[in-house]
């Protein structure tokens, strides 16, 4: 997974799996909730990437103010 550049399933991986087999869910449940891991991991980078430029880009114009 971290060769695919999975990282949001490669966290949740170890718990989905032991939820899954302590609840016997189905393979197509397990592949689902490792697909909401993944998009709510790159989300929440988007996020995080995205206020560090406003960060950059509100530091950039305060000194083209001065």
């Amino acid at each position: 997974m971290g060769e695919l550049q999975l990282h949001g399933m490669k966290a949740a991986f170890d718990e989905i799996m032991a939820n899954a087999v302590k609840r016997q869910h189905d393979p197509q449940r397990i592949i689902g909730d490792l697909l909401v891991a993944e998009i709510s991991e790159k989300q929440a980078r988007s996020i995080n990437y995205q206020l560090t430029i406003a960060k950059l880009f509100r530091g950039s114009s305060q000194l083209l103010l001065r």
